[in-house]
């Protein structure tokens, strides 16, 4: 994140909300609501920028950032899924199922007997969190727990 960039759009901000032939005149209290304004504004796109950076994931990437770690998904029944080293998958949902995962073309890909098809989906992190995005452009969101 460039705070540069954010001190200059605060600087900014605060020129526009309070010129300076009007800073003289105004009330003290005045000035104080303006700048907490300006203050709360500030933190809300600083939040809003990091909240939506996702970072695309690939090729070999896609192993070394899932192998071995488990995700706790977004959602009412937080499901969890554990991807498993030797290229197996537990997801857990109420009960256990096993599957399989591997990384091909750029994807994540996986496969749950007894069913042969294997499903790919695009893959972002951001943070402590995991995107899979369908070729529909369904998403799963999850966050990596510790282990």
């Amino acid at each position: 994140m460039n705070t540069k960039l954010y001190s200059d759009q605060a600087a900014a901000l605060y020129s526009a909300c309070m010129p300076t032939s009007m800073s003289a005149s105004m009330s003290s209290a005045t000035k104080v609501i303006r700048s907490t304004l300006v203050a709360l504004l500030l933190i809300a796109g600083v939040f809003s920028a990091m909240a939506s950076q996702w970072t695309a994931v690939t090729g070999n990437d896609i192993e070394n950032l899932l192998a071995g770690k488990s995700v706790v998904y977004e959602g009412e029944t937080k499901a969890s899924q554990t991807f498993h080293r030797d290229g197996t998958t537990t997801y857990v949902e109420g009960r256990p199922s096993l599957g399989n995962w591997k990384h091909t073309q750029g994807q994540y890909c996986s496969q749950w007997p007894p069913s042969q098809v294997w499903s790919c989906y695009n893959v972002f992190s951001g943070g402590s969190k995991l995107r899979f995005t369908s070729s529909s452009g369904q998403e799963w969101i999850g966050e990596f727990v510790a282990q």
